[in-house]
């Protein structure tokens, strides 16, 4: 049955020692994959014909997995990258002609 959304959900139980994960990200499941080749122990991948292609169902080892905060941008930032879209904004592909057409 096809997902409404396709979402990453990581889950963690308490006491567990590690981090299932259901993704529909490429970059995630490649990691996933590649650690599971070099690491066959510490990975644990669901092979179901029936998952939709592209979804991936995994379990790994929590000392192998990490998360990287990523910190809020400040304002100043934040209006640096707005001031330069906004002189640049002809040469993004979808934006829309200065003459108004």
């Amino acid at each position: 049955m096809p997902r409404a959304k396709k979402e990453t959900h990581l889950f963690f139980e308490q006491g567990d020692d590690e981090i299932q994960i259901r993704s529909w990200d490429k970059d995630l499941d490649a990691a996933v994959r590649k650690l599971k080749e070099k690491h066959p122990d510490l990975v644990w991948i669901r092979a179901n014909d029936d998952d939709e292609p592209g979804y991936l169902w995994a379990a790994v080892k929590l000392t192998n997995f990490l998360f990287y905060p990523i910190p809020p941008r400040s304002e100043k930032s934040k209006t640096a990258q707005s001031e330069n879209g906004k002189r640049h904004a002809d040469n993004l592909k979808n934006s829309k002609s200065k003459k108004g057409d």
